[in-house]
């Protein structure tokens, strides 16, 4: 969700993006630490158990959906899940055949085994076929460096999201 607040506003991986996130962040966890501390948590009970299944059945639906580009080896884009879908179906003849396959391998020895084998046996399987590993540009120059977040230069008005509701109200 913020990921589709804030990329109506800024590009991805620019300090125009970083900024709105760091500030959506740190006023979510405001807002939970002032429920918490006002003893709000009866609210929850409101909220009927189908509701609140249907929100974590829909969450889950969506990361997975987009965790198959990546699975894939494809670039899709999709603000929901039936955008998502409709571009990964177009994108099927392009599948990168060696990233299916060692990502299909991995999620069964996670299964399995657990994760450190899964990074184990994958790494071995990396170098023992000299596979390229193609880095994310960032990670080519290093981590970035810490800096404080000036909070009066991101707009508040920025972080509006879908439907108008804005990340303050």
């Amino acid at each position: 969700m913020t990921a589709t607040t804030i990329g109506q506003i800024a590009a991805t991986s620019t300090p125009a993006y970083w900024a709105p996130a760091v500030t959506l962040a740190f006023l979510s966890g405001a807002m939970l630490l002032l429920m918490g501390v006002l003893r709000l948590g009866f609210f929850a009970n409101f909220l009927s158990h189908p509701v609140i299944s249907g929100f974590i059945t829909a969450s889950g639906l969506l990361i997975a959906a987009s965790q198959l580009k990546t699975l894939m080896g494809v670039k899709a884009e999709g603000y929901n899940f039936l955008e998502l879908i409709q571009a990964l179906a177009a994108k099927i003849p392009n599948t990168h055949g060696l990233t299916l396959a060692v990502g299909v391998l991995t999620a069964d020895i996670i299964a399995r085994s657990g994760p450190i084998a899964a990074i184990a046996v994958t790494a071995w399987l990396a170098w023992f076929f000299n596979l390229a590993i193609e880095w994310p540009e960032a990670s080519r120059h290093g981590s970035p460096g810490f800096a404080a977040v000036d909070f009066a230069a991101v707009g508040l008005g920025a972080l509006e999201g879908p439907g108008g509701a804005s990340a303050a109200d």
